[in-house]
């Protein structure tokens, strides 16, 4: 994508309404947007009884570059026309037999879809009566005959550029020149009444560019209109190919309309295939991977789009539309840059997931959640030596909502950066409590997302931690996945090195995973590995996997990492793993995540066991 083209052709959408409106000067349909017309395209229809004057005015209207010029001679038939036609300008004569002039403006004005087309009244009575009683009823000019060809066009054309300017306020984006959401859907609601449920299929994509409202705080209302200028444009060269073909199929053709902030709609009328659609969303994806100019800075967008057919997923313009919008936010959800397509049931969903997203912004107020710590067992010294914090969502409405449910709705939306500091500060005070209530120091780990490395700001959020619970020093541990030091850059390795300078330990999950775990272990300096339970669920039976687990025991032990195994549920899965040397297990064999207070029941129960297994008998 040339951004240098993009920039020439803004001048296409920014320039003023009423400049260059000449016939011959407009360009036909380029100049403006996806229906916007030059006036030589326009349609001029004469009312006259007289064949010959409409043949000559017809010639003078040619002749100044207009190239839709109808004459009606018969007034009975001549309403009928007009509102099959839709003239953007009607010459009305007043005395015609049958029918008068007046009677057919006056009906005119009656006609909810007619009564703002200019009308220049051209008759012989030239009165000051006649002339106050056709500018009553709603003439918008007025004419004498025999007319003078110069002040006929002028006349006409100053009506159309004013017709044209109030239909380009009326349905227009001010921004991208595009039709706006009234346009689209009295367009729809038109095709779906025509379109039979046993036919084709009608198609509108509902697409949002999700960084708009971020560039514009950063760089000012300006900026964003420049970038919603471009990006029309975009998207107006890549639709324009399936709107010639549409029009050669039938007269209800494509149309690319901007809806508000930043969403717009493009809808697609008698599609025989809904892959067209697509084909189409694709094109608009591609067409907006490239980064935006506007002024010196390069930005780039995130689209995602959704897909709605008629009627197999809606019969109305206003449902239609909001499956459209709730696909297009399942394809955000998706990660972006995407698209999906909307039904009855997906769109169920989806309302449930916005349900759960707006729940989670206040779940930490209303105090819904908590966490659970599941135990860590070192099998050599034979008790409980840490935990792991787990957050559970008890929803006051819903009830309880499980994690994998709300943590990726909380990754998505970033609201994992504000519940991950919860959860430390959380853990960190529960840490202190244990050891005030007379239970031996335990390690408490909590899951660190990429997210909150990404932000910046971990290092000092835990150093305020530290600071407000100092019994946590060299208690605390964040357990990071490995995919966030497969992609670390080097301010999460300075952040990881922060981490260590605060008596902080660095722990990784599900160990043996990713497609490079053997790489960055050279990297970074980790205390702990957590070896992943689709090695341990098989043990001892499946000698592979004994070995896989051997293996990196030894790995983790020459690096000076200690071991934890997880998923342990077996009492010979714990016989096989001491025997192995792991230095720790977590699973359900130890015990399930639970509550603090259970928790401690746990750890005391345990020492109270050994403390008698060390007793000798008689």
């Amino acid at each position: 994508m040339d951004m240098s083209a993009d920039a020439a052709a803004l001048s296409a959408l920014t320039k003023p309404a009423l400049t260059g409106l000449t016939p011959m000067a407009t360009g036909g349909s380029e100049d403006g947007i996806d229906g916007a017309v030059g006036l030589s395209d326009l349609t001029v229809m004469m009312i006259d009884d007289e064949p010959m004057l409409t043949e000559v005015i017809g010639t003078y209207l040619e002749d100044a570059g207009y190239r839709h010029c109808v004459g009606i001679n018969d007034a009975t038939v001549a309403l009928q026309k007009v509102r099959e036609l839709n003239p953007a300008l009607v010459l009305l004569d007043l005395v015609m037999p049958g029918v008068s002039g007046f009677e057919i403006l006056q009906a005119l004005r009656q006609d909810e879809h007619l009564r703002y087309t200019p009308v220049i009244v051209l008759t012989a009575a030239s009165d000051p009566d006649t002339k106050l009683k056709a500018l009553s009823i709603g003439a918008t000019e007025f004419l004498a005959k025999p007319v003078d060809p110069s002040e006929l066009v002028l006349r006409v054309r100053n009506s159309l550029v004013l017709k044209v300017y109030q239909d380009r306020l009326a349905n227009s984006d001010p921004v991208t020149g595009l039709p706006n959401r009234r346009v689209l859907m009295e367009r729809l609601r038109g095709i779906l009444a025509q379109t039979p449920a046993d036919s084709s299929k009608v198609g509108l994509l509902h697409l949002r560019l999700d960084r708009l409202q971020q560039l514009q705080a950063t760089l000012g209302q300006s900026a964003g209109d420049e970038l919603l200028r471009s990006a029309a444009l975009r998207m107006r060269s890549r639709t324009r190919s399936e709107e010639e073909g549409a029009r050669a199929r039938t007269p209800n053709t494509s149309m690319l309309c901007r809806l508000d902030g930043d969403e717009f709609l493009v809808l697609l009328p008698n599609l025989q295939d809904p892959e067209v659609c697509v084909g189409i969303a694709r094109r608009l994806l591609q067409c907006l991977a490239e980064p935006f100019r506007v002024g010196n800075d390069r930005i780039s967008v995130s689209p995602s789009i959704g897909i709605a057919l008629a009627p197999d997923d809606a019969q109305t313009p206003e449902e239609l539309l909001a499956i459209a919008a709730t696909a297009a936010a399942l394809a955000c959800a998706s990660g972006r840059n995407t698209y999906r397509f909307g039904s009855r049931q997906r769109n169920q969903a989806a309302m449930e997931r916005l349900k759960l997203e707006a729940a989670l912004h206040h779940a930490v107020e209303r105090r819904e959640l908590r966490l659970v710590y599941q135990p860590k067992y070192d099998p050599l010294k034979r008790r409980i030596v840490g935990v792991e914090a787990l957050m559970r969502w008890h929803q006051t409405e819903m009830g309880q909502v499980f994690p994998d449910r709300f943590i990726p709705i909380a990754e998505e939306t970033g609201l994992i950066v504000s519940l991950g500091e919860w959860a430390l500060e959380e853990a960190c005070a529960q840490g202190e409590r244990w050891m005030q209530q007379g239970l031996e120091p335990l390690k408490v780990a909590v899951n660190v997302s990429a997210q909150q490395l990404a932000s910046g700001q971990l290092p000092a959020v835990v150093a305020g931690l530290l600071e407000r619970h100092p019994q946590m020093h060299g208690a605390l541990v964040l357990e990071l996945t490995e995919g966030v030091l497969i992609d670390a850059s080097s301010e999460v390795n300075a952040q990881l090195q922060q981490f260590r300078d605060q008596g902080v330990q660095l722990s990784i999950d599900d160990f043996g995973t990713g497609y490079s775990s053997m790489n960055y272990l050279r990297h970074f300096r980790l205390d702990e590995i957590k070896i992943d339970r689709s090695f341990v669920k098989d043990l001892p039976d499946r000698q592979s996997d004994l070995s896989i687990v051997r293996a990196m025991t030894m790995l983790g032990h020459s690096l000076g990492m200690r071991v934890v195994a997880e998923g342990v549920e077996t009492r010979e899965q714990l016989a096989c793993l001491a025997e192995i040397r792991v230095d720790q297990i977590q699973g359900y064999l130890i015990g399930k995540p639970m509550a603090p207070d259970d928790l401690a029941a746990r750890v005391t129960e345990i020492a109270a066991r050994n403390a008698r297994r060390a007793v000798p008998a008689g």
